[in-house]
């Protein structure tokens, strides 16, 4: 009789046991700024397909994508939907929000799922040259990570020989919302070519965030930074 029981509570509670009237299991995908991916549960008593957009939190009324959502491969439940939407360049840098609306016999159920836009890096460095022809680097780059679990790392090109700009300086920068990262480089005399780039990947929620550094000898061995292109995926 126990036994009976015990199966009648847990055939109760099953998962199939709750009816649900909303959307439910929303996953979207992260660190990606190109795709977005959203999987989730549509309302039992949902009338059909929903309608899924990807919208601009600056401006939540304007509609950047939008599709009607289809079964999830391999799933056995046509409850279980999804949707996905390639992001072109120019909307990359955007915090966006992605709105599920599935109609029902009540009326329609919507939710709503923000996305952060990735890291925003800004630079304030100087190179200053030393009476024996080495250069001290100095200053830092503030990443707004805008979201947590940021980190940063960097390459540096053939404009410093033997040399890895910045490298040391990221490698304790894992796990930050937003940060100002000193910087605090000595080259010595004879590594530094006239011209070079110097490439930072700072990756976040939102993902990862390219920039292209600039930097050249003056006329005073003096090394000038400018920042030359952003590009994010």
């Amino acid at each position: 009789m126990k036994k009976l029981l015990a199966l009648a509570i847990i055939a109760a509670t099953s998962p199939s046991a709750f009816a649900s009237n909303q959307i439910t299991d929303v996953i979207t995908n992260r660190f990606n700024a190109s795709y977005i991916e959203a999987h989730f549960l549509i309302p039992d008593n949902s009338a059909g397909r929903c309608n899924v957009q990807v919208r601009e939190m600056s401006y939540p009324n304007t509609v950047l994508f939008e599709e009607e959502s289809r079964n999830e491969p391999g799933s056995p439940s046509d409850l279980r939907q999804w949707a996905d939407f390639e992001v072109p360049f120019p909307y990359r840098n955007q915090e966006k929000q992605v709105r599920i609306t599935c109609p029902t016999a009540s009326g329609d159920v919507v939710h709503t799922r923000n996305l952060p836009a990735p890291p925003k890096i800004t630079f304030d460095l100087k190179g200053v040259s030393n009476a024996d022809g080495s250069v001290d680097i100095s200053g830092g780059m503030f990443v707004e990570g805008r979201a947590s679990g940021t980190y940063c790392r960097s390459i540096s090109t053939s404009a410093v020989v033997g040399h890895e700009l910045f490298t040391q300086t990221l490698l304790d920068t894992a796990g930050f919302y937003s940060s100002y990262i000193n910087v605090a480089e000595h080259v010595p005399y004879g590594l530094i070519y006239n011209t070079g780039l110097a490439r930072f990947e700072c990756h976040g929620e939102g993902g990862t965030t390219v920039e292209l550094l600039e930097f050249s000898a003056n006329l005073n061995d003096e090394l000038v930074f400018t920042q030359q292109t952003t590009n994010w995926y």
